[in-house]
């Protein structure tokens, strides 16, 4: 996959170095105009979260993030 982002009033004429993967094969080009870019967003701190899960639903995450945990512990290379 190839993926450039340009701004056409420098650059009326676009030219493509395809990689070696895509050379010789029938690919799309598609071009769309982006919109400004949005301000970035604010980080929040932590503190700002606490409180909104339950503590059920916390429960079933940690739970959840253990099992997940484990299973990459697992050996793989017996399947």
């Amino acid at each position: 996959m190839l993926r450039k982002i340009i701004y056409t009033e420098e650059t009326p004429l676009l030219v493509l170095d395809l990689p070696q993967n895509l050379q010789g094969r029938r690919i799309e080009i598609i071009a769309f105009a982006i919109d400004d870019e949005k301000p970035a967003l604010q980080k929040l701190p932590a503190a700002t979260f606490a409180g909104t899960l339950s503590t059920a639903d916390a429960n079933d995450l940690r739970l959840h993030v253990e099992e997940s945990r484990n299973d990459w512990n697992n050996d793989f290379t017996d399947r």
